[in-house]
This record gives structure tokens, sequence and C-alpha cells, in this order.
């Protein structure tokens, strides 16, 4: 398939990428013919690589949800017209169920030989760093709060446990040394929320941490984010957070609010740190709003 770029992060999924990429390559050169393959070996790097990809109109993120990430970024600050294809190998893969993408690498490669291009809204968000503020767009979910303790304790659990395992295991200890924040939240120019909060999550898919559908009524093509709002809820209400987020309930405890729209700032009195699409980057206070119709992607 003439134009092709796979970027490759080898260390995606505990290196489980560059692991199984000699097996990949033969199938997917006999599903695509020819390809540029650019290997990655830094943070950042895939974004530089998938910026200056000229003449490349499939851009192919071989790694993890944060590779994902990256590449998606370096595509749309592009003006050359560049789809986004997925060969998912990381440690959550939250974004590929939302596209309904299947989970096996085959079923992957033929989704990339055989699927179609459609577009799919993308969320911008500018938030605040030690530097300054800085904008950076994602695909999936971004949050504030919870999420982003479970990421800084999942790089101590990945390489011990399974996927899931890995993300449930980060998570119980982050909510048993959790630090809610009063946190101010205004969708549309409207104050929704003030009060202690848990989480904040900004949706655009509907799953994050390794397949909790925390948004589960989210579309990746309806123009709106998903806002979910979750007040503190004491040790003794564990046992019932953690399974419904698995089996998409949770919208229905009494301290979670839901609510829809295209642009939303969140406020906290505390420090408050940001995962975005996966990754640790920035912290509060920050502003997001729906691009509509911004990247396309190759799906089944």
């Amino acid at each position: 398939m003439p134009g092709t770029l796979i970027i490759l992060n080898p260390t995606a999924g505990g290196g489980r990428a560059g692991r199984l990429w000699p097996r990949l390559e033969s199938r997917l050169r006999q599903a695509l013919g020819p390809f540029e393959l650019m290997r990655t070996s830094r943070i950042g790097e895939a974004t530089e690589i998938a910026a200056r990809s000229d003449g490349s109109h499939l851009v192919v993120a071989c790694g993890g949800d944060g590779t994902i990430h990256e590449v998606a970024n370096g595509i749309l600050s592009r003006k050359e017209p560049t789809s986004l294809g997925i060969l998912s190998i990381g440690t959550g893969g939250d974004l590929i169920k939302s596209l309904r993408i299947p989970s096996d690498l085959l079923g992957q490669i033929d989704v990339l030989s055989k699927g179609s291009e459609q577009a799919i809204d993308v969320g911008e968000i500018h938030y605040s760093t030690p530097v300054g503020m800085k904008r950076r767009l994602f695909l999936n979910i971004a949050d504030a709060g919870l999420g982003a303790d479970v990421l800084r304790r999942l790089a101590t659990t990945r390489s011990v446990f399974g996927r899931r395992l890995a993300y449930l295991s980060a998570s119980l200890e982050a909510y048993r040394h959790r630090q809610p924040a009063k946190m101010t939240v205004t969708l549309d120019g409207k104050k929704i929320w003030e009060q202690s909060t848990l989480i904040a999550v900004v949706a655009n898919g509907r799953s994050f941490g390794g397949g909790m559908q925390i948004a589960p009524a989210a579309d990746l093509r309806d123009g709106l984010f998903e806002i979910v709002l979750m007040q503190d809820l004491p040790p003794r209400w564990l046992p019932v957070v953690i399974p419904s987020l698995y089996l998409r309930q949770a919208h229905r405890l009494p301290q979670v609010k839901i609510f829809r729209g295209r642009k939303v700032t969140l406020e906290a009195e505390a420090p408050v740190f940001l995962d975005i699409d996966g990754e640790l980057e920035g912290s509060l206070p920050c502003e997001f709003q729906i691009l509509p119709d911004r990247l396309k992607v190759r799906i089944p």
C-alpha cells in the first residue's frame, strides 16, 4: 500500500511490541504491500515522526494508547490529509474498544488492509505545567484526580501483573490513598459542579484503565464530550465502585453525575494532576473543547 508508514514503539506492552514485531512484519507486508518502518526510542518521538511523514497517506501507530496518542498529535499537526491506522499492543487497549477494532492483532491487520476510513471527533485541551499553559489533542479520555494517581502507581505494577490485574491493583492502591480536591466544573459557560471530587472525566471514548467503562454512552462521532463527575466515596464503597466501572454501571452510583457538552473547564483549590489518553501530563486548571470530525481513522 503506497504511502504507508508504520511507527513502532518497541517498548510498548512491557516490550511485547518489540518481541512480536518480527512475526507481524511479514504478515503486514503481505496485507499492505511495501511500507516504511520507523522505530521510536523516547517519549514524544512518535509525534515528531508522524508530523514530518510527507507522502504517507496512512500512518499506523504500533504500540499502546500512548503511542496512538502521540501519532495522532503528529498527524493532526500536518496540512496534508493523512489517516490513522492502529496496531494496539499496549497495556490499556481502550481506544480500540470505542472504535470497535478487534483486540487480536490478525484482526487489526485485516482492518488496516480492508477497513474503511471514518472521521472521528478529537478533544483539545489547554492545561497547566510548571512552565506555563500547553495545548494537546486527545482521542479517548482525559481525567483529573484518581486516574492520574492510578497511572503513577501503574508504573511499578505493569511488569509484574497482566494487563487488567495491573490496572486493578493500581486502582485499589490509588483509591486507598486518595486525596480528593474541591473542583469547579464549567460546561458550555455554565457552572455545573463545585464540590469535593474523587475524579473528573472528560470522555470522547467509552473506557479507560484497561477496560473500565466510565462513559459507556460516549460516541466518538457525535460532536460531544461525556463529562463524568464522581464525589469522594468512603472506603466502604470500594467493593461497589471498582466492579461498577467494569460492568458499565458507574452511572447508577448516587455519587456520580454525567453531563454532555462541547466546552469544559476544570479548576481546583489544591494541585490536581491530569491523565490524557493514558499519559501523565500537566495539571489543573485546564480547558477542553471538542473538535468534530477532525481525524480520519481506519476502522472495520
